[in-house]
C-alpha cells in the first residue's frame, strides 16, 4: 500500500482481492456494464491467458479506509514508453469507478496517486469514455487533457416511455419498411425469435451464430473478434459463467429453423449492451433480418422493464433510424514522466487534427 496526497492506494494483479469494494463502488450513475465485477473477472482471466498485457488493478481508499475509486487497468510497452491503459478490444466503454461524491480536484490527485503507485509508468491512458452515465455526467470528460473521439455510442432510454412512444421516435420511412419486411417474413416462413442467457444458450445456436459472424466478416474482408484466439475465450467465458450481476445473452431470429440473424450482448442492472451482431445477406438481405432482430430484442428488454438499451459504439445509420440518442465518446492522456509529457504534446497535436475530421459514419 502506498500513500499520496492522503489517498491510500493498493495494487493487485487480480480482481478477487478487491471484490467487495468493487461491487460497492459500481453503480449505474458512475459506470457501465463493462465495469461490472463479474464481467471484468472473466476479462482479466482471459488477459492472463493471452498475455497481451499485464493486469494492474488499483484500489484507492480515503484516509479512513473506505473505498474512493477503483482503476481496472493493463500495463504495456508501446512507442518505447510504459503505459497504463483501461481499454482492450472486448470493452466498449472504459472508465474507472469513482465515488460520486468526489470533486474534480479530488479526482486529479487520485489519478496522480494511482500513477505514482506503479513504478516506471510514463502515461495513463483512458479511452472509449462516455460523456455521461445514467442520470449523471462523467467527470473525467471535463478535464483539460481530454479529447472527443470520432466514434459515438447510441442509446435508447426505455424507462418512463411506452412502447408506442419508443416506436414513434423512429424515422418514418424506416419504421414503415421494417414493419413491412417483418410481415413479409412472417407470411413466407416460420419466423421464430428467441433469447437465452448464460448457460441456457445451446451449443448448437452458439456454433451457428459464430459461423454466421465468420461468414459475414469474410465477405467484408474484416477480422471477427470471435475468430481471434486472444479474445474468443472471453465471450465463451461469459456464457459459461453461472449467476452474477452481469450475464451474456444470445438473441436469435430464425426462418424455418435457419438462423438468419443473431445478437450477442450483456445485460446488467437493467441495462442491455448490444455487442456482436450478425445477419445473413444474399437472398435474405431484403427482409432486413438484423434490424428485425434488433426490434425483437428491444421489445424483450422493454417488457422486462429494463431502463436502457445500448447499441454501443459505432455510428451506423440504423441506430439513428431506431431513434437512439448519440452519446459522445472521449479519451484522455495523463503524463507521468518527462518522456510521457513529450508524448502528451504530440498527442494533443494529433487530437487537434482529429477534432477537425468528420465522424466515421457507416450503414
Amino acid at each position: 500500500m502506498t500513500e499520496k496526497s492522503g489517498w491510500l492506494v493498493e495494487i493487485s494483479h487480480a480482481v478477487e482481492p478487491f471484490e467487495q469494494e468493487w461491487r460497492l463502488l459500481r453503480q449505474p450513475d458512475n459506470s457501465t456494464p463493462f465495469q461490472d465485477f463479474d464481467l471484468m473477472q472473466v476479462f482479466y482471466r482471459q488477459l492472463a491467458a493471452n498475455g497481451l498485457m499485464q493486469p494492474v488493478i488499483a484500489l484507492v481508499r480515503y484516509p479512513d479506509g473506505t473505498a474512493a475509486a477503483l482503476f481496472p487497468m493493463m500495463k504495456m510497452r508501446r512507442h518505447g514508453l510504459t503505459w497504463l491503459r483501461m481499454d482492450a478490444s472486448p470493452l466498449d466503454h472504459c472508465v474507472p469507478l469513482l465515488d460520486t461524491s468526489l470533486q474534480q480536484h479530488d479526482i486529479k490527485t487520485i489519478i496522480s496517486a494511482v500513477i505514482a503507485a506503479v513504478p516506471g509508468v510514463d502515461l495513463l491512458y483512458c479511452t472509449k469514455m462516455p460523456e455521461h452515465f445514467e442520470g449523471r455526467e462523467n467527470p473525467l470528460t471535463k478535464f483539460e487533457n481530454v479529447a472527443r473521439l470520432r466514434l459515438s455510442a447510441w442509446q435508447l432510454e426505455l424507462a418512463g416511455a411506452s412502447w408506442k412512444e419508443l416506436v414513434a421516435k423512429r424515422q418514418k420511412r424506416f419504421k414503415s419498411k421494417l414493419s413491412s419486411r417483418t410481415k413479409q417474413l412472417s407470411a413466407s416462413h416460420d419466423r421464430q425469435f428467441a433469447i437465452r442467457f448464460g448457460a441456457d444458450v445451446s451449443a448448437a445456436d452458439l456454433m451457428e451464430f459464430k459461423a454466421l459472424r465468420a461468414s459475414g466478416f469474410s465477405e467484408k474482408d474484416r477480422t471477427d473478434i470471435l475468430g481471434d484466439a486472444d479474445w474468443a475465450g472471453f465471450y465463451d467465458g461469459m456464457l459459461e459463467k453461472a449467476g452474477g450481476t452481469c450475464q451474456a445473452f444470445l438473441a436469435t431470429l430464425k426462418a424455418d429453423g435457419l438462423m438468419i440473424a443473431g445478437l450477442y450482448g450483456f445485460a446488467s442492472d437493467g441495462r442491455a449492451e448490444i455487442v456482436l451482431p450478425a445477419s445473413l445477406m444474399g437472398e435474405w438481405k431484403d427482409v432486413l433480418p438484423g434490424l428485425q432482430l434488433f426490434d425483437e430484442t428491444l421489445g424483450h428488454f422493454f417488457n422486462e422493464q429494463y431502463r436502457l438499451y445500448d447499441f454501443s459504439i459505432g455510428d451506423m445509420a440504423y441506430k439513428r433510424r431506431f431513434g437512439a440518442e448519440q452519446v459522445n465518446m472521449y479519451d484522455a492522456l495523463f503524463p507521468a514522466s518527462l518522456a510521457g509529457r513529450l508524448y502528451f504534446l504530440a498527442w494533443r497535436f494529433k487530437t487537434a487534427i482529429r477534432a477537425r475530421m468528420k465522424p466515421v459514419v457507416t450503414e
